[in-house]
C-alpha cells in the first residue's frame, strides 16, 4: 500500500476523464447547471478539502478511481452538467465525503503530503526500516496493516 500511495500521484489516473471538478477558489460553485443544493454540497467539500489541507487534484484522482471502479459501466466517461447526471454527481461527491472522512483521521502532516510523496520518499523509509532489522516487505505488511485499518468499511471500529 505504501507503494500503492506513490503508484496513484505517478499513475495514468489523469486519463481517466474527471468529473466536473470540485469547486475552488477559481472555479465557482455557482454553475447555473447545479441546482442550489448541489451547488452548496461542492462548495462545503470544497471548504472541506482545504481545511484538510488536501490538494484538489490528489483528491479528484482518488474520488475518481474510487467512483469509476464502481460505475465501470461510465468507461470514464465525464459526467455532464445537466440533469441526466445529477445522481451521478451526487454520488461521486458522496465518495469525495467519505473518503475526506477517512483523510481527516490522518495527521496534518501526512495530508498535506500526499500525493506528494516521491520514491526518495520511500527509499529513506525502507533504509531506517532496514536498520532497525527489518525487511521493506515487513514495512509493506505494517503499511498495509495500518491502511486497511484506516480504512476498512466499518467507520465504527476505524481508528488510526
Amino acid at each position: 500500500m505504501a507503494k500503492t500511495l506513490i503508484s496513484l500521484q505517478q499513475s495514468n489516473l489523469t486519463k481517466v476523464t474527471q468529473p466536473l471538478p470540485i469547486p475552488s477558489a477559481n472555479n465557482s460553485a455557482s454553475d447555473p447547471g447545479y441546482s442550489k443544493a448541489e451547488q452548496a454540497r461542492k462548495q462545503g467539500i470544497s471548504k472541506r478539502r482545504e481545511a484538510l489541507g488536501i490538494d484538489n487534484a490528489f483528491l479528484v484522482s482518488l474520488v475518481n478511481q474510487m467512483f469509476y471502479t464502481k460505475h465501470p459501466e461510465l468507461n470514464g466517461r465525464q459526467l455532464g452538467k445537466g440533469a441526466e447526471d445529477e445522481g451521478l454527481r451526487a454520488d461521486w461527491d458522496k465518495q469525495a465525503i467519505q473518503i475526506l472522512d477517512r483523510l481527516q483521521l490522518i495527521s496534518q502532516e501526512a495530508r498535506s503530503r500526499m500525493g506528494r510523496y516521491t520514491e526518495m520518499d520511500l527509499k529513506d523509509r525502507q533504509t531506517a526500516v532496514n536498520q532497525l532489522n527489518l525487511s521493506s516487505r515487513a514495512l509493506n505488511d505494517l503499511t498495509d496493516a495500518q491502511f486497511f485499518i484506516c480504512f476498512q468499511s466499518n467507520p465504527v471500529t476505524r481508528t488510526c
